[in-house]
Parts: structure tokens; sequence; C-alpha cells
């Protein structure tokens, strides 16, 4: 089994002899040590942007070090924690990341026993979402004059790291051939092998550098490697995509309120009512068609908890992918009696209220069925999905309104859910419905049954819409 380090350095001379004594200490054979000089981009304020020779010196006297220095500029930081990526050839089987103010301490070869058991199960892994981050034990703090330490599990192990790419920060990545962003390991910490932090060797500025680092990470524009110094503007993540989420909020549910809030990213036009429901979906339904900028509608019931990343993962999707035009996630239903059940449906659900029947089943075996008909990416095409998150193409809404099923005109206010109609309208049009079941969600009128009871409307209807200031620099 071939394992490589990753190290990103700028000067810092000690750290990098600390890290290599560590090994020495630990008994660590890595395979190869990507070494990636280079001052961040951030910080030209000096006329080099490599370090000086005897930093070279010192990492060639090791064979098995890669020492890049290739950059016609300063780079930035996701650029030179890239290139540790590009360099790993199909053979590293895991990579773990590493800075020059940390080294290695503990048992490196119950590292690599543990690592063996890692990989066996990760061989036959087809989700490529899952398969690359796992944890490592780390150091989240050192503070000399108390020795405290303090402990956190950081994902600084990548399994065949040649597959992925950093996208947008050092804690976000997306998978080199799909497209798709890596989601955070389900595994627990790798034991044997832990990532010791210290940077009290290094200067007092350090500090204040990192400091204004982070600052500037915060506002500078990622997904493009664009760095900008105080720009405040949102970055947009997916070209020639901008989605709006509709939020279909009758109701007012704090947990789902904190959870829509953090949601920054994307425009969101919010439409509380107590009209009958197709009169709020067609309200929302003209906004989007009138504003032609949007090229996406995103369905948020307000009793659905999703997240930023939920969202990406879908967009993702349809970028790599653009013949999809509806793809959403999955959740629980809403009932206790079939609280292990999903709401989608692999037969058609009839818009025909007399001749309506919901084939719903179980997570278990919507999981099993999913593994034997996704196709490459994961997606499994349904019947049937209701409105989890589901991106919509606005070719399909213009040509798909939203209705019930008791009048020609769609408005009356009793009568089967708008998402059956609008499935069944789909299915009909001849669009395909996708799923991707690495998107679970949480239905909140079944948590605990505390929200059970909000069927309440509000007194006067209202709509806003929440701008996400979007641009490319």
């Amino acid at each position: 089994m071939k394992i490589a380090l990753g190290l990103c350095y700028y000067e810092d001379l000690h750290g990098i002899q600390r890290l290599f004594d560590s090994l020495e200490k630990t008994n660590a054979s890595p395979y190869r040590i990507f070494a990636i000089d280079g001052k961040y981009k951030q910080f030209s304020d000096s006329p080099s942007f490599l370090s000086s020779p005897k930093v070279h010196q010192y990492l060639e006297q090791f064979p098995k070090v890669v020492n890049f220095t290739d950059w016609k500029t300063f780079p930035t930081e996701i650029e030179k924690r890239n290139k540790y990526l590009e360099l790993c050839k199909e053979d590293i089987d895991f990579l773990i990341v590493i800075d020059t103010d940390e080294y290695l301490q503990g048992d490196w070869d119950l590292f690599v026993t543990n690592l063996e058991k890692l990989k066996e199960p990760l061989l036959t892994h087809n989700d490529p979402q899952t398969r690359h981050i796992h944890y490592m034990k780390m150091e989240d703090c050192h503070y000399p004059q108390t020795s405290s330490l303090r402990y956190a599990n950081r994902p600084r192990l990548f399994y065949k790291p040649n597959e992925i790419q950093y996208d947008g920060c050092h804690y976000t990545w997306s998978h080199r051939t799909t497209g798709l962003p890596l989601q955070y390991p389900k595994t627990d910490v790798i034991q044997g092998i832990e990532i010791a932090h210290d940077n009290t060797h290094r200067p007092k500025e350090y500090e204040q550098n990192m400091i204004e680092y982070q600052k500037y990470q915060k506002t500078a524009e990622t997904n493009e490697l664009i760095y900008t110094v105080a720009i405040k503007k949102k970055p947009v993540f997916f070209k020639n995509m901008k989605p709006l989420i509709f939020v279909i909020s009758p109701r007012d549910i704090p947990e789902f309120q904190q959870a829509a809030d953090k949601i920054q990213k994307y425009d969101k036009y919010w439409v509380k009512y107590f009209w009958p429901a197709p009169y709020a979906y067609r309200n929302a339904r003209d906004f989007f068609l009138q504003n032609k900028e949007y090229t996406h509608l995103i369905m948020l019931p307000d009793d659905l908890i999703a997240t930023e990343y939920d969202i990406d993962t879908l967009l993702a999707h349809i970028q790599k992918n653009p013949q999809i035009k509806i793809i959403s996630g999955h959740c629980n239903l809403d009932s206790e009696k079939k609280k292990d059940y999903t709401n989608v449906c692999l037969l058609p659900v009839s818009d025909d209220r007399k001749n309506r029947h919901y084939a719903w089943i179980t997570f278990d075996e919507f999981n099993i069925w999913s593994q034997f008909n996704k196709d490459e990416n994961g997606l499994v095409k349904v019947k049937f999905s209701g409105y989890p998150l589901m991106v919509i193409d606005r070719e399909v809404v213009e040509k798909i309104q939203f209705r019930n099923d008791l009048e020609p005109d769609g408005i009356h206010p009793r009568g089967c859910c708008l998402d059956v109609t609008f499935c069944a309208d789909a299915l009909r049009a001849g669009y395909d419905i996708y799923v991707d079941p690495a998107i679970r969600l949480k239905h909140l009128k079944l948590s605990d049954g505390k929200y059970a009871h909000m069927g309440s409307r509000k007194k006067q209807p209202y709509t806003k819409l929440e701008k996400s200031i979007m641009a490319v620099i």
C-alpha cells in the first residue's frame, strides 16, 4: 500500500525539519512526500514567491521528496493544494495532508494496519461522494503556557487522491471527473497516527498575517481562483446557472427558519400565505417566469431541513448532465406510522383522486433498489418524489403549471397535493424525474411530533424576495 504526504510550505525551515524528525521518531515510511513551495498570492509583498535555497537543499536530500517550485508568479492556496493532488499517481492509495506548523506522532505500523482495514471495503465502494475523505485525530489548539491540548477529528486523509480536487477552500472538495462535491466522512477516525500542531516557533507577525488571511479567505472569490481583497460579493459556483429557491411557507416553524437563514448563496423567494395553495405556487411561478435571469426553480417547503451543500450537490448533477431537467432529494413521510418510509414512489401516482394509490417503500428498500438501478453518477429515475428540494429547469416550469386535480384552472381550495399533479404532468410531457439517494432530508412535521399541530396559516399573505449578491469577478 502506498501512502504519501502532501505538504505546502514557504520558508519555515524549522517546521519542515521538525516534521521530518517526527517521521523518523514514528518509524513512518511514506512512499512519497509532495512538497509544494510558494508564497500565497495574498501576501505578494516581497519580490520572491519561492523559499530560499537552504530550504530546497534540505528537502532535496530526501529521495522520497518531490519538491515542486515551478510557479510563474505567486500561487493561491488552492492552486498549491491542488498541485499535490495532481502529482499523486493512480497507484497512491492514501494521502495525508499536513502543514509546516504540524508534525506526526503515534504508531505508524498501527496506522498502516488500520488503513489496510479501511481500504478493503473502499475497493468496492461505488459512491464517489463518500469514499475519498476520511478523518485523522489532530491537535486543535496548543497552549504552551498551560500544556493544555484540545483534539478534534479533521478531514486530513484522502483515499485515491488523484481522483479529487480542492474546490473553493481547503475544506471543500469535488470529484475530478464528475465534478460532484464530496461529503465529509461517515467512518470513524483512523487510529495510529495523530497530527500534532504547534506554531509557537513562528515569528509574532505570523499570527497577525494568519488573521488577515482568514478575513481574506472569507471575502475572496475562490471558485475561479481569482482573489480580490475585501470583496463582499458571494461567488457563483455554477456557471450559466442561477437558481431561485421558492420557500413554500404557510407556517412559522423555528427550526426551519434557522436552517433557511443559513442558506445564503442563492436567492430565496418566500411566499407566506393563507390562500389555497395553488394561488401561492402560481404566484412564485409567475415571478420566476418574469425574471429571466433565473435558470432553475428550487422547491423548499417550510417543514423540510436542507443545506447549501444539498443544493450544491443537486446543481452539480445538472451541470455535469444538462439533460437532467428535474432532480430532487428524498425525505421521511409525514406520518408516525410510516416514519421508516421515504416519500419516493417507483410506480406512477395518479392525479385522478378516485384511482390514486401511493406505493410507498421503506428507506431500506429504496437503498437496496438504488444499488441496482443507479447510474454512473449515483442517480435513479423514479415516478414520484414530491418536492423535497426539487430542482426544476426553466424549460419545465414554462410548460407545466402548478395545479390540483379538482378544477380545470387548478385553483380549487381542496384536492390532491400539487406535487402529485406536477410529477404526473412531467411524466406525461416526457420528462424523467431523478433522485439522488444520498440527499436524504429531514421532514420536520414528524420531528418528535412537536410540529404536527402547525397547520395554521398567516393572517395576511405576503411575498418577499431575499437577494444574495452573486457575481463572477
